[in-house]
């Protein structure tokens, strides 16, 4: 089997699937901020467009399109003003990248509502395309530090409650509780891949999912199927080839999730970033079908 995903990074006459991964490394937005509210429930609906979800906001009373970000610092601005000075350095899947700065008088998400608040801004022209519709920008960490995010995948909407209130919101309770670190801005829990423990963070904004290929040689060869060669674009629009397959068994706390396939990569980049020992990113693929919320308060994820 290793022979032959070796042999598909060769072969050119095959279908070759491009994947956005719209992961983004850089310095937290500082702590400035002003809640205009406090935000007890907020119901935000969203809809999968380009592998990713997305999700209507405003920034200084213009409503559009976002894609809401696990793996991004906070609020991204698309900006196609190329003249635009940058201000700093940040990361992508691929490498690194220049990134501007803004202040955003007003952002509303749901019932969240942030005035004076630190703001990226980067040109993101090539996730407009991807999802076939105009993209504002990003919504990531710093918008959603102090809240549990229920992600409700089958009806299609989001909920943002206090930290631990949506436990009590729910009619039964989750099957599984996974306690979470946070490395930086993103979420990491460690899972069993082929019964090895691998470490991963959490990134809403990949539409597939990444093993670092390092990690690749621990497997089983029995356990791949549906070897094939995939195209992965980072946020600053810069494209790879790699290698993917479908594991047979990834675990979280002896919970099978059936069904995953991930995307074979250098993920040195990441673990550089965060200076943790990430084996991978859980992308849209590990919230599909399900009903997750993240509390980043008590630093658990709950699958119910």
């Amino acid at each position: 089997m290793k022979q032959i995903l070796c042999l598909l990074l060769f072969t050119t006459q095959i279908l070759v699937a491009q994947s956005n991964i719209a992961y983004l490394h850089t310095s937290l937005p500082n702590s400035t901020a002003v809640a205009v509210s406090t935000v007890e429930f907020s119901e935000i609906p969203f809809e999968m467009a380009g592998g990713m979800f997305v999700v209507r906001a405003s920034v200084n009373g213009t409503v559009g399109n976002f894609i809401l970000d696990t793996g991004a610092p906070g609020i991204v601005l698309n900006s196609k003003d190329e003249s635009k000075k940058k201000t700093h350095q940040g990361a992508s899947i691929n490498g690194t990248l220049a990134i501007g700065e803004v202040e955003v008088n007003d952002f509303q998400l749901g019932n969240i509502h942030k005035q004076k608040a630190q703001g990226h801004v980067l040109n993101v022209q090539h996730l407009e395309t991807a999802c076939g519709m105009d993209i504002m920008g990003l919504i990531g960490y710093d918008v959603l530090r102090n809240y549990e995010l229920l992600f409700d995948f089958p009806n299609k909407k989001i909920q943002a409650y206090k930290s631990g209130s949506a436990l009590t919101r729910q009619s039964q309770k989750p099957r599984l509780a996974i306690p979470f670190t946070l490395c930086g801005h993103v979420p990491v829990i460690v899972a069993k891949i082929g019964g090895k423990r691998a470490f991963f963070g959490l990134d809403s904004g990949a539409e597939v999912n990444l093993m670092d290929k390092r990690f690749y040689e621990k497997i089983d060869p029995k356990q791949l199927t549906g070897a094939s060669q995939e195209m992965l674009t980072g946020i600053d629009n810069t494209t790879q080839f790699a290698m993917a397959a479908n594991v047979a068994e990834t675990q979280v706390r002896g919970e099978a999730l059936p069904g995953m396939r991930y995307v074979f990569t250098d993920l040195g980049r990441l673990r550089k970033d965060f200076d943790a020992p990430l084996d991978g990113l859980l992308g849209v693929p590990f919230f599909e079908g399900k009903v997750v919320s993240i509390d980043y308060g008590k630093k658990k994820i709950y699958i119910w």
